[in-house]
């Protein structure tokens, strides 16, 4: 047998398609590899009163569903390598096993990456996006198969994998509509569907179907700014039901792992999508806020973390206007629409590729192999610099030949499909044909060396009493039987306090760091600085022995831009002020800030008017970004110890919101550690 038989016997849908003419180019064969799926894939089944379809867990591309080879919107496909061989054995022919095999390896190099793990801080070429909602509820389906047709004699191939891939989508939502007739679905869904998304919605209700399809379609990512897309189709519903339907939305958002979205604070609409999260940890949401916000949505967005829901995060309209003008290099016409993937990695929705995170580094592992046996805090800071620079060039140097190949063999066409200018150009999304490409890049432990740096200072002027050679022993000792050392050393400044020492060195190191990652920057490859840790802080924390912070082996990292967890304790003001040292501006892929929060500061009018003013001010001062999480120590605790009464428990971590319960116990005493702020 071929390939694509072996594997149509045993399958896998998606691997037949792309071994059904091996010689052809790779756009070709993911196209042949989609329509197979999508004309064989099992319809999701249709949840009774769901006022969506796909509804509930996965849906068009479903991970649940056996098949070991599948779209997958990262890396355009996924792979159970150690599944899919074991569906050799269902072979009886020993060649037909060898074929099999030859072409499982073949897969399997598709997912190969040039990121070496050492720069692993955060996706390691992981690829977020928005797909142009606007554009494509505009023109329909139908609109963006005549762009195709008008432009196919300019390159057959390209244009007709794409034709194939598009007319593949038509007939799966084809097979959905007969599906639900069948099964006596709603009739107000089943209309919705019998003309969106081929043709423009002509109500709200009809667009937000038509969004909902669409991002099952693209694979359950990021659904950008949402609230404004739909807004421009809305009448005269009533809250009620605008708040239900984004609730019906965000349950398909928060069964499904999905991502971003962001709302926008001038939108009265945005109050409905707000309400609507209630109970749902997912999306990661935030909104964009300015002095202009109304007072009402203030309230919302207070009432939602008062519930315990810490969604949405803040952030700085002005201030990402401006990151995403000079950042990205984004035109005045295409600002309106800079939005967030992922967990918060500014990119322009429907008009960009920004790989996020696609690399970064972990300052305080460099700072371990770097060492602190030098004769002066001098020598020690320049060969320090001279490292942290060094692996910078290489991490971006390895993004950029991990881009050269994924342009090669693993073309994206869902998104070359349905992100501006790849039909226009002719371009495939991962060869650069949308309008604006770039990667958000990573630092993490940069708290903890502002730290490890006051330490430093002092250890080479003498002032700790030990020398140098000492030091470095009791540190690779992992400080055993140090503990009158260790607690002087969590004694000294450290860095989200307001103290002058620490936020100096704060603000000059971030700014090298930040400036020189984006030197790397090209008009046709832009990077943009982040600290955005998600879950990764613990790992990170691993693969680093103690620090002269008093830091003890493998323990994790800070978990954002802000103070190292527990060390802030002069209140959110200091803490704020010191993070404004950072250099802000030249890191809009964005600076995660947490703050943990006391439930009951957030309660009455004055103490809301606080923290508004608080927020308002670090955010006039060029403040990015604060992501709350809304819970009390003694709640943390007892979570900890009674995992099954706090099933809804939400916190925030990273960029993203999370079940207190998904956590690891290293992570969770770790948001435990964070200062509980319980005034403004």
């Amino acid at each position: 047998m071929k390939k694509n038989e072996i594997f149509s016997c045993l399958g896998e849908p998606f691997a037949a398609g792309f071994f059904e003419e091996e010689n052809a180019s790779y756009i070709s064969r993911h196209a042949d590899a989609l329509r197979e799926h999508l004309d064989r894939a099992p319809l999701p089944e249709y949840e009774e009163g769901s006022r969506f379809y796909p509804s509930g867990r996965w849906g068009i591309w479903n991970a649940d569903s056996g098949e070991c080879v599948q779209f997958f919107y990262p890396f355009s496909l996924r792979i159970d390598g150690e599944a899919l061989r074991r569906k050799k054995d269902l072979l009886q022919n020993k060649f037909d096993q060898r074929i099999f095999l030859d072409g499982v390896e073949e897969l399997e190099f598709l997912l190969q990456s040039s990121i070496p793990p050492f720069y692993a801080v955060g996706g390691r070429g992981w690829t977020h996006a928005v797909i142009h909602y606007e554009r494509i509820l505009k023109e329909g389906l139908n609109g963006y198969l005549q762009r195709i047709e008008n432009a196919r004699m300019r390159n057959p191939e390209f244009y007709g994998a794409l034709k194939q891939v598009l007319e593949a989508l038509i007939r799966y939502k084809r097979r959905c509509l007969e599906y639900l007739t069948a099964c006596g679905a709603d009739e107000r869904l089943t209309a919705a569907l019998e003309w969106v998304p081929e043709r423009t919605p002509r109500s709200f209700y009809e667009a937000f179907v038509a969004c909902n399809f669409l991002w099952y379609v693209d694979g359950c990512d990021s659904s950008g700014r949402i609230d404004r897309i739909l807004n421009s189709y809305r009448t005269n519903e009533p809250e009620s039901e605008l708040c239900e339907l984004f609730a019906a939305f965000w349950r398909n958002v928060d069964l499904n792992d999905g991502w971003h979205a962001l709302f926008d604070s001038h939108l009265p609409i945005c109050k409905s999508a707000i309400l609507g999260q209630r109970g749902y940890r997912r999306p990661n949401s935030g909104i964009l806020i300015d002095e202009d916000t109304p007072s009402d949505v203030w309230d919302a967005v207070f009432d939602a973390w008062a519930s315990s829901n810490p969604s949405p995060a803040l952030y700085a309209r002005r201030n990402y206007e401006n990151g995403a003008g000079t950042g990205l290099g984004v035109s005045d016409e295409d600002l309106r629409d800079y939005a967030f993937g992922g967990c918060t990695e500014l990119m322009v929705q429907g008009k960009s590729h920004v790989v996020s995170t696609d690399a970064g580094i972990n300052l305080l592992r460099i700072l371990s192999a770097t060492g602190i046996r030098f004769s002066s805090y001098e020598e020690f800071y320049e060969r320090f610099v001279a490292d942290v620079k060094r692996h910078i060039a290489r991490m971006i140097h390895s993004i950029r030949k991990n881009a050269v190949f994924r342009a090669d063999y693993i073309p994206q066409l869902i998104r070359t499909l349905f992100m501006d200018d790849c039909i226009e150009r002719g371009i495939e999304f991962n060869a650069g044909g949308v309008r604006y490409n770039g990667s958000v890049v990573n630092v993490a432990g940069l708290n903890n060396v502002v730290n490890s740096l006051v330490v430093l200072k002092r250890l080479y002027s003498g002032a700790l009493g030990l020398s140098v050679e000492e030091f470095a022993d009791r540190m690779d000792r992992n400080f055993s039987g140090c503990e009158a050392l260790v607690a002087q050393l969590r004694q000294l400044p450290k860095f989200g306090n307001d103290n002058e020492e620490a936020d100096s060195i704060a603000e000059e190191l971030s700014a090298l760091i930040f400036q020189y990652m984006t030197s790397f920057s090209r008009k046709d490859h832009f990077i943009l600085p982040s600290i955005i840790l998600f879950a990764t802080y613990g790992p990170l924390g691993a693969a680093v022995p103690a620090s002269p912070e008093g830091r003890l082996d493998g323990m994790p990292l800070g978990d954002s831009c802000g103070p190292v967890q527990g060390t802030d304790l002069n209140g959110p003001t200091a803490m704020l002020k010191s993070v404004l040292k950072l250099d802000q501006k030249n890191a809009p892929g964005t600076l995660v800030l947490n703050i943990r929060l006391n439930k009951k500061m957030l309660k009455d009018h004055e103490n809301r008017e606080k923290w508004k003013a608080l927020f308002l001010s670090y955010f006039r001062m060029g403040g990015l970004h604060i992501q709350p999480t809304v819970a009390d120590t003694e709640t943390l605790k007892a979570a900890m110890k009674d995992p099954a009464s706090y099933e809804g428990l939400i916190i925030r971590i990273g960029g993203y919101s999370e079940y207190f319960n998904r956590l690891s116990d290293d992570l969770k005493r770790e948001v435990i550690k964070r200062e509980e702020h319980i005034a403004g």
